[in-house]
C-alpha cells in the first residue's frame, strides 16, 4: 500500500488500536497449539479483509499449500506456503490529518518442495540456517546497478519465552532504494519440515526519506504494537511435534540459537564493482542526499525524536 503526500507541517505521535482490548487467539495445526493477541482488524482501506484461521484445529492436508515464489523477485522455486492470519492497522495523526500510517501483519507456515529427512527445524543450526536461505531466496536476488536493494537480518534476537527455536529479526529496503522502516519478521518450527512465520510491515504516510518521515510522523507507536502481539505469542506443540524436537535435540548439549547473525551479503565482487562505478558517476547526487538525511538525522536528535 502507498499513502499520498501528508498535510503534517510538524512531528507527531499517531494514535493507534489499544491492546488492553486486544483479542485472544488460540488455533491449533496437527495439535500443536498457536496463541497471540492482537487489536481489531483496523485497516487504513476499508476492501482490505482480515484472514482469519478457518479451523480451530487443523490438520497440515487441510490447509492450501501455495507457491511462495514470484518471478523477478525470489531467486528460486523453493517453498510452499500456507496462509494463517492476516491483520491491519491504521493510526491517526492529529485533527484535520486522518490517517498517518498502517501496520500489516501476515502470517503463515512454510515448507520446503523438497524436505530433507535428515534434517530438523528443531535443531538450532538446520533452523538458522533455514531462515538465513529463506532470506537470500526471498530478498537476495533484487539488486540494482549491481547493489543489494534489501539488508538482512538485522537485530538478530532469538526468542526464548517459546519451547522451540524462535527468532526475531527485521529487513530493511537500502535507504537509496526507498524510504520504509524495516519490516520485523519472527520464525519459529512447529514440525521437523514446517516453519511459522510472521511478518510485520509498517507504512507511514508521505514522501521523502526515512530521516525526514522520522521527522514528521513517529514509528514507535507502530513497533510498540508488534512488540504487544510478539510478547503475547505462546507455542504448546503436540506429542508427535515434542517427540521431532527431543529426535533432533538428542545428544545436543547446547540448544541456544547464536546470540548474532550478521547480515547476509548477496552481492559479489563483480557486482560491488559495478556499484562502485555507478557511485563514483553519481557521486554529487548521493553526497548531496547523504549529506541531507545527516542533517535531518542530526536535527532529529537535538529535538529528541530518535
Amino acid at each position: 500500500m502507498r499513502y499520498g503526500p501528508s498535510n503534517i507541517k510538524k512531528h507527531c505521535t499517531p494514535v493507534g488500536p489499544s491492546f488492553k482490548r486486544a483479542r485472544h487467539w488460540q488455533f491449533g495445526v496437527e495439535r500443536t497449539q498457536i496463541e497471540f493477541r492482537t487489536p481489531k482488524h483496523q485497516p487504513w482501506l476499508k476492501g482490505n479483509k482480515p484472514i482469519l484461521p478457518h479451523y480451530k484445529q487443523s490438520l497440515y492436508k487441510d490447509l492450501i499449500f501455495r507457491s511462495e515464489y514470484n518471478e523477478g523477485f525470489h531467486i528460486a522455486d523453493q517453498w510452499r506456503g500456507a496462509e494463517l492470519f492476516a491483520h491491519r492497522w491504521r493510526f491517526k495523526g492529529p485533527w484535520f490529518t486522518g490517517v498517518v500510517a498502517e501496520l500489516s501483519l501476515y502470517m503463515a507456515i512454510l515448507r520446503p518442495n523438497e524436505p530433507n529427512p535428515d534434517s530438523s527445524y528443531f535443531h538450532p543450526r538446520a533452523f538458522e540456517q533455514t531462515v538465513g536461505d529463506y532470506l537470500t531466496n526471498k530478498y537476495g536476488g533484487r539488486k540494482s546497478h549491481g547493489a543489494a536493494k534489501f539488508i538482512a537480518p538485522l537485530n538478530w534476537q532469538p526468542l526464548s519465552h517459546l519451547p522451540v527455536p524462535a527468532v526475531r529479526l527485521q529487513v530493511a529496503c537500502t535507504e537509496i532504494f526507498a524510504p520504509e522502516p524495516p519490516d520485523e519478521y519472527l520464525f519459529f518450527p512447529i514440525g521437523d519440515q514446517y516453519l511459522v512465520y510472521m511478518v510485520f510491515i509498517p507504512h507511514r504516510r508521505g514522501g521523502g526519506t526515512q530521516a525526514e518521515r522520522d521527522a514528521l510522523i513517529s514509528k514507535a507507536p507502530l513497533y510498540e504494537l508488534i512488540d504487544n502481539i510478539v510478547n503475547s505469542l505462546n507455542v504448546s506443540l503436540s506429542p508427535e511435534a515434542q517427540a521431532q524436537q527431543q529426535k533432533a535435540l538428542a545428544g545436543l548439549e547446547d540448544t541456544s540459537l547464536i546470540e548474532t547473525f550478521p547480515p547476509i551479503k548477496w552481492t559479489t565482487p563483480e557486482e560491488d564493482a559495478e556499484w562502485a562505478r555507478y557511485r563514483e558517476e553519481s557521486k554529487e547526487y548521493y553526497d548531496q542526499k547523504e549529506k541531507r538525511q545527516a542533517e535531518i538525522v542530526q536535527d532529529n536528535i537535538r529535538r529528541g525524536l530518535v
